[in-house]
């Protein structure tokens, strides 16, 4: 086959018509669990894809399957969506939006051991950090940001890959067992089905609108504002075209210096400011429209306007956070995991009065208010 040669032990597959594909199918298909993982060229790429999807059976038996070279990752859909076979990932959330955006593949029963780790109490809760605490496994992870667009792959990245799906299920077990004991395993099950609900990965801003997201911007006078905007849109169109990651054209901070100097530099201002240097001209063209475009048609920045809290909401809001890491020593879990910010704010907001008002507030999750709805009540109803 062209492309990857593969070491013997290990099966990369580019066909679903491809026999032992259909057996680990008919295994896994009756299997309580499955573990899935896979790769992709975000580092390297404008357009992303998916560049290898790894996938393994309780009985050990596992693959790698390349879409690159033919194989249809919707094959999967039936075993990935299937809601009474767990899925188990680590660090699940960019592969759930990845298969949703690329394949249409909405994952079903999922169980995280990363959010496992932390629902743990673990201060690593990286792949290598959670083989090493749970079973003793060395794992290098030398690979992680390796091209994985690029054929063929090296033995060295097979084997990597394949590492990140063979020692889950182990894990997950040990985990399960230790939750069970703390009994915190539903206030898992609970993240994972949220985990479920994320949505795709998000469609591309129009080139002219990308500028608004990046870091910096608001401390930009229109002006600077302005050729900024065409910069960042000169970037992206340029991006597209090469099919490369925006930061490999010109990174952020370089085309922020340009913009605020507010003037034509000259070719060796531009020059040095970007990566792709054949493309001197075209931001240079940019800097130039930026220059030139009249007052009234400078982008504009939507500040949010300061909003004074009223001071009974401000005192829910510190008492909460003192709260929070109390609880959070006690418990042996991260701040943002018992309490995270944007729920402080909520709740003082809405400043239940009830556990069921407690519990309609969305985020919250049932586990929160099961294990501190009482304490979070009584803290914020004092008089």
């Amino acid at each position: 086959m062209p492309g990857t040669t593969e070491p013997p032990s290990i099966q990369i597959l580019r066909s679903a018509d491809d026999p032992r594909f259909q057996e680990f199918m008919d295994e896994a298909t009756r299997s309580s669990a499955v573990v899935l993982d896979s790769e992709s060229d975000s580092l390297y790429h404008y357009h992303q894809k998916i560049c290898l999807v790894q996938i393994a059976a309780p009985s050990g038996r596992s693959l790698l399957l390349d879409p690159l070279e033919g194989f249809p990752v919707e094959a999967l859909r039936g075993l990935l969506e299937d809601p009474g076979i767990i899925k188990v990932l680590h660090g699940s959330d960019y592969d759930i939006a990845l298969l949703k955006s690329k394949a249409g593949i909405f994952l079903r029963n999922v169980f995280d051991t990363m959010i496992a780790a932390k629902f743990l109490g673990r201060t690593e809760v990286g792949l290598q950090a959670t083989l090493r605490d749970e079973l003793g496994v060395t794992i290098s992870k030398g690979n992680q940001k390796d091209d994985w667009s690029a054929r063929p792959l090296s033995a060295e990245q097979l084997h990597y890959a394949i590492t990140d799906v063979n020692h889950l299920l182990a894990v997950m077990e040990r985990q399960k067992a230790e939750l069970d004991e703390k009994k915190r395993l539903h206030w898992v099950v609970e993240e994972c089905e949220a985990l479920e609900r994320l949505s795709g990965l998000p469609e591309k801003a129009p080139a002219l609108e990308v500028f608004r997201d990046v870091k910096g911007v608001a401390a930009l006078s229109p002006r600077a504002l302005g050729i900024f905007r065409e910069l960042i849109a000169c970037r992206e169109g340029i991006a597209d075209e090469l099919d490369l990651p925006p930061f490999r054209i010109a990174v952020n901070e370089a085309l922020l210096s340009l913009a605020r100097a507010e003037k034509d530099g000259g070719r060796e201002a531009v020059m040095a400011a970007v990566r792709r240097r054949e493309y001197t001209d075209r931001f240079r063209e940019a800097l130039n429209r930026g220059l030139d475009t009249p007052d009234r048609d400078l982008p504009k920045l939507e500040r949010g306007r300061r909003i004074e809290l009223p001071l009974s909401q401000q005192r829910r809001v510190s008492v909460l956070k003192e709260w929070r890491k109390a609880a959070a020593a006690r418990v042996g879990l991260d701040i943002s995991l018992v309490l995270p910010q944007r729920l402080i704010d909520r709740v003082a907001e809405v400043n239940p009065g009830s556990m069921d008002q407690l519990a309609a507030i969305e985020g919250l999750r049932r586990w929160r208010v099961e294990a501190f709805g009482p304490e979070i009540l009584k803290l914020i109803t004092r008089p």
